[in-house]
């Protein structure tokens, strides 16, 4: 980043960093979200992409109960909670900017 930022775009910088593929349950999950939290701080999205294990095979998943549509409703979610939370982001670095 330091170089493409020297070579092409100075105003280059990170607007968030998304957790994936978390798994909160193990400790190593915990540790690495502990130190991404520390180190980019207030970057990190509240939102994260947790690790799921993979949904069931099916030719024609109908029912709303399937595995599948469970995850792609799961994903759906996500993103748009994701969406949300840099939507505020953006709001509340614009308000910051009005009131200075």
């Amino acid at each position: 980043m330091r170089r493409v930022r020297a070579a092409l775009n100075p105003s280059l910088d990170i607007e968030g960093v998304l957790l994936t593929m978390f798994d909160e349950r193990t400790n190593l999950g915990q540790q690495v979200a502990n130190e991404v939290r520390q180190f980019f701080k207030e970057k990190v999205f509240r939102t994260v992409d947790s690790a799921q294990r993979a949904p069931g095979r099916s030719s024609q998943p109908r029912d709303a109960g399937h595995p599948v549509r469970r995850e792609i409703a799961r994903r759906r979610r996500r993103t748009c909670a994701l969406w949300r939370e840099k939507l505020a982001r953006e709001r509340s670095a614009d308000h910051r900017r009005v009131t200075r």
